[in-house]
């Protein structure tokens, strides 16, 4: 059985590298903009935000089934909880005479249709519908005047990048995405000419630095851990039920993982024991027919220092 907190503590180092290697560009760009990103928790979209061409680091992330930003898919509420969570930093960045820039980037797989977004039931057609009438619910919002918003779609076989809803292509995308393809290499899947393509992730990043810990691609989910609480359960609930299903990880030799981070000195979002998140797991309907065992989970915390990417695995 592979030691998960070891493999863990290990792509934590890569990625602290690489994140003090992209200081100076990350730098340059936070002097002149504020940036988030919206994106579905799939592992396959790790990434995603690469694609964009924004510096590592440089984006702040929303990450939750299908990038929905509430459930219920109700435009004007996601309008809301974006403003909510994110209002007060794109206020002091335009007051600092700052540019602000929203991607919202769900995810589809042109290779194989079946492999796209379980959230939207790989319904392609309708992520765009739900971004689209989001894009427009943000426009017009005062709050957000004169904030660039992108509308593309992150296929996740070629990490292109296809814009939609009217919107234009990031400038630097084309070359990111021949950058990703290039230099990431294969994660976890048995099959090289699946890797891309198909779930092979066997962990669950609940926080917002999923990059400080997870460095490789296909290799985790990822939640924003301030997304209403009973929402983010059945998200990390949806996400076990996806790596049982559909995911080429072998569970013979590998646990799932799930790491629940926060930022340093801060209360964890789900503050339970290992057995009571267990027994809410197996409570959501996103897990119905498919129990979670629990000598088969490694639930692992961990805090993260968001200035420097600098992280400490505190119990398992």
């Amino acid at each position: 059985m592979t030691n998960e907190t070891e493999v863990l503590q290990k792509d934590h180092e890569v990625a602290l590298k690489e994140y003090k290697e992209a200081e100076t560009k990350r730098n340059e760009r936070k002097a002149q903009a504020y940036g988030l990103h919206v994106t579905c928790m799939d592992e396959r979209d790790t990434f995603s935000s690469d694609a964009t061409g924004e510096p590592l680091g440089f984006l702040d992330l929303f990450a939750s089934p299908g990038g929905c930003l509430t459930q219920n898919r109700d435009p004007d509420k996601g309008t809301r909880t974006l403003l909510d969570l994110y209002g007060q930093k794109i206020l002091d960045a335009k007051t600092a005479g700052k540019k602000t820039v929203i991607y919202l980037i769900p995810h589809s797989c042109a290779a194989d249709s079946h492999a796209g977004c379980a959230a939207f039931k790989s319904n392609e057609e309708a992520e765009r519908i739900y971004f689209a009438e989001l894009a427009l619910s943000l426009e017009l919002l005062p709050e957000l005047s004169g904030t660039e918003i992108f509308t593309c779609m992150y296929d996740t076989d070629s990490h292109q990048l296809t814009p939609f809803g009217g919107s234009e292509v990031p400038e630097f995308a084309e070359q990111a995405a021949e950058r990703l393809k290039n230099e990431k290499g294969i994660a976890s899947a048995d099959k090289t000419g699946d890797w891309d393509r198909l779930h092979s992730g066997n962990r669950i990043y609940v926080g917002d630095l999923p990059r400080a810990w997870t460095p490789r691609r296909n290799v985790a989910y990822h939640l924003y851990n301030k997304m209403d609480q009973q929402e983010l359960i059945n998200g990390i609930a949806l996400a076990c039920k996806i790596i049982k299903t559909h995911s080429q990880v072998n569970l013979d030799e590998k646990n799932i993982v799930i790491q629940l981070d926060s930022h340093t000195g801060e209360q964890p979002a789900l503050p339970f024991s290992n057995q009571e998140l267990i027994e809410m797991l197996n409570g959501s309907l996103n897990l119905k027919g498919y129990e979670l065992d629990p000598e088969k989970i490694i639930i692992i915390r961990t805090q993260t220092d968001p200035n420097t990417w600098e992280g400490d695995i505190i119990n398992t």
